[in-house]
C-alpha cells in the first residue's frame, strides 16, 4: 500500500508538470517482493528461517502461536524510498519537449487506485474474519 501511495504521488506530479518544458514523466520501479525480503533481512541483520517445521506448512497440530523473537511481529522500516525512473514517452513529445501524456497518466493513476482499493478491501475482509473468529464486533 505504501508503494501504491508513493506511485500515485509520482503520477500526480507528472500531471502537475504537464506544462513544464522538457519534463519527462516518471514512474516507480516495479515492486519486487523478493528484493523487499532481502532488504528486510539486511536491515534486521537476520535471514528468514523456519524454527519449527509446522510454521510454514499450514499444519495446526496443536501448535500455539507464540512470539519467540521480538522482531517476528514488528514491521521494519526500509526508509520508504522506491526507485524512480523517467519514462520514455510512447508518443511524440510536445513542441516544448514535455513528454507527459495525460491519458497515459490517468490510466496509470486509475490502475494504481484500483490496486490500492483491492488491497484495502482484502485487508478489511481479513480484519473482519479475525473479529468474527474472536467473537467481537468491530
Amino acid at each position: 500500500m505504501n508503494w501504491l501511495s508513493a506511485r500515485q504521488a509520482v503520477l500526480a506530479q507528472n500531471v502537475a508538470n504537464i506544462n513544464t518544458p522538457d519534463y519527462l514523466p516518471k514512474d516507480l520501479d516495479k515492486l519486487d517482493f523478493s528484493k523487499v525480503l532481502k532488504r528486510t533481512d539486511v536491515a534486521l541483520g537476520q535471514t528468514m528461517t523456519t524454527t519449527n517445521p509446522v510454521h510454514l506448512s499450514g499444519s495446526s497440530r496443536g501448535v500455539s502461536l507464540t512470539r519467540t523473537n521480538p522482531m517476528h511481529l514488528s514491521v521494519p522500516t526500509l526508509g520508504g524510498k522506491y526507485g524512480i525512473h523517467s519514462v520514455k514517452p510512447s508518443h511524440e513529445t510536445s513542441l516544448d519537449g514535455n513528454g507527459v501524456i495525460v491519458e497515459d497518466e490517468m490510466a496509470k493513476m486509475d490502475s494504481t487506485r484500483s490496486a490500492y482499493d483491492l488491497v484495502a478491501s482484502i485487508y478489511q475482509k481479513n480484519i473482519g474474519l479475525i473479529n468474527l473468529a474472536l467473537g467481537t464486533n468491530g
